[in-house]
Parts: structure tokens; sequence; C-alpha cells
């Protein structure tokens, strides 16, 4: 039910969330409908729970900030690319020349 919920609020332009234990919406027009709002009274508990749960989810995959000054990472490419031109000094293999006809 509390996908339906969220599908009824979507489909009217509202947005649900959760912050600090309470249940919140923005809505891009006017506010939800008399049937959405009845919806959310009665399984108000239960979508506080499911968007809690989705906020936490979403903040333990954030990357790392890193401190400012440090050196970036290298992407997978880049690291590669770095370990072939120390390890085997292969830099005039590294450039490939292209033709392109436009």
């Amino acid at each position: 039910m509390v996908l339906d919920i969220l599908r009824m609020a979507q489909s009217e332009g509202i947005v649900l969330f959760s912050e600090e234990g309470r249940l919140k919406f923005r809505a891009k027009t006017a506010g939800p409908s008399d049937d959405l709002r009845a919806a959310i009274a009665n399984h108000k508990q239960d979508l506080i729970a499911v968007l809690a749960q989705n906020d936490t989810d979403d903040a333990a995959q954030l990357p790392e900030v890193a401190e400012i000054g440090a050196p970036a990472p290298l992407s997978q490419t880049q690291s590669r690319i770095f370990f072939q031109e120390n390890a085997y000094e292969l830099k005039k293999h590294l450039c490939i020349a292209v033709g392109l006809s436009l």
C-alpha cells in the first residue's frame, strides 16, 4: 500500500519525504487531493518508516569527500595507464594515431 501511495503522490506532482521522523511533502502545484490525504493519514507510520530507510540507504552510498587540496583518486583507466607508463615505459604505444574523414 505504501508504494501505491507514493505512486499516487507522484502522479499528482507531490514528493513525500521524511525529516527528523516527520512526514513532509513538496508540491509543484496544489496540495494533495482528499483521497491522497486520507491514504497518507491511514498509513503515515509505514510511509515514515519506508522513507526514513531510503534516506539512510542513500547516505550510505554517497562517496566520501576528500579534504581540500588532497590529490584526487585516479579512475581505473587512469590507474592502468599510469601503471603501464611507469612499469613498461610504453609511452609511445599509448598514443594512437587516428585519421577521421568528416
